[in-house]
């Protein structure tokens, strides 16, 4: 009898308390402090939100292949082969900028991602490590279909001795395949 009084007081109180909430919300709605907001409003908001992180995925994703096809076309990957001296070479060569970018665009996507249910109730270190294998994978598939080498035309600038030595300006422009 006594746990019936006790559930039934917590009702109440639950019943009063929502209705000071509402009481609140309806009040702030009728003084113009809380503006309705229509569904499109909601809907281009979350398309938006879907589109700059997928942007962003994209982004990340192009970064962590360059930097892949860096290390690879340089020839800094072989340094790696040459002991403790081929190994301080190789972290004093590598690209730590791009990888910084990349670890930014990483923690972005992450944050874009907690604005949606699924990821907004997952632990922060399971969807940032979600997103880092995402963005890696797809950064290793695009250096595997050789998207930079297609896009990569790089003009070598050259000027012939003989005008050189005869103090002209002119140059000649070499292209090379990868």
């Amino acid at each position: 009898m006594n746990s019936n009084n006790t559930q039934q007081n917590t009702e109440k109180a639950e019943k009063i308390e929502m209705n000071s909430i509402e009481k609140k919300v309806f009040d702030k709605i009728e003084s113009g402090e809380i503006k309705m907001r229509s569904k499109m409003y909601f809907v281009l908001k979350v398309a938006l939100l879907v589109i700059v992180a997928l942007l962003v995925l994209v982004t990340s994703a192009l970064l962590v292949s360059f930097m892949i096809f860096s290390l690879r076309v340089s020839g800094r990957l072989f340094l790696l082969g040459f002991g403790d001296r081929g190994l301080l070479a190789f972290f004093v060569t590598f690209p730590w900028f791009i990888l910084l970018a990349d670890i930014l665009f990483v923690v972005l996507f992450e944050r874009l991602l907690n604005h949606f249910k699924f990821a907004y109730r997952t632990p922060l270190l399971y969807t940032l490590g979600a997103s880092a294998l995402v963005i890696i994978l797809a950064g290793f598939g695009l250096d595997r279909i050789s998207l930079h080498e297609t896009l990569l035309v790089p003009l070598v600038v050259s000027i012939p001795m003989s005008d050189y030595r005869r103090g002209r300006k002119g140059f000649s422009v070499v292209l090379l395949r990868v």
